[in-house]
C-alpha cells in the first residue's frame, strides 16, 4: 500500500480504488482506542536484506489497548518474514528481520477477550 494513500492502479492501468494515508489510519485507531502514550524503536537489523523495521506503539495505559505500526523502510510489496516470491525489481525487497504472521498472532494473543 502506498504510505501517502491515494489511488491504486495496476501496471495495466486498471483502477482498484483509493486507500487512506497510513498516518490517517493510525490516527483513527489511536483516537478510537484512547491511546495517549507513544513509543518508537527499531528492531535489530538481523539480515542484510536492505530493510529496517521501525515499530511505533501507541498505548492506552488505563485499558491496555494498543495500536502497533510496523514501518518497513526499504521494503517492497512483500510479506515480512515471507519468501521473495518475485524478483526484487518487480516487487521490491522482503524484510527478514521479523515474521509479520507471528507479530499479528502475538498481538491478538495479548488482546483476546
Amino acid at each position: 500500500m502506498p504510505w501517502k494513500g491515494g489511488e491504486l492502479t495496476t501496471r495495466s492501468g486498471v483502477t482498484l480504488g483509493e486507500v487512506l494515508p497510513i498516518p490517517e489510519v493510525v490516527e483513527y485507531w489511536t483516537l478510537r482506542n484512547g491511546c495517549s502514550e507513544k513509543e518508537e524503536r527499531y528492531l535489530p537489523d538481523l539480515s542484510e536484506d536492505g530493510t529496517r523495521v521501525k515499530v511505533t506503539r501507541y498505548l492506552n495505559p488505563e485499558t491496555e489497548a494498543e495500536v502497533v505500526l510496523y514501518a518497513i523502510e526499504g521494503g517492497g510489496h512483500t510479506w515480512p518474514g515471507g519468501s521473495q516470491y518475485l524478483p526484487e525489481r518487480i516487487i521490491g525487497r522482503t524484510c527478514m528481520d521479523f515474521d509479520a504472521s507471528e507479530a499479528i498472532l502475538n498481538f491478538f494473543e495479548r488482546h483476546h477477550k
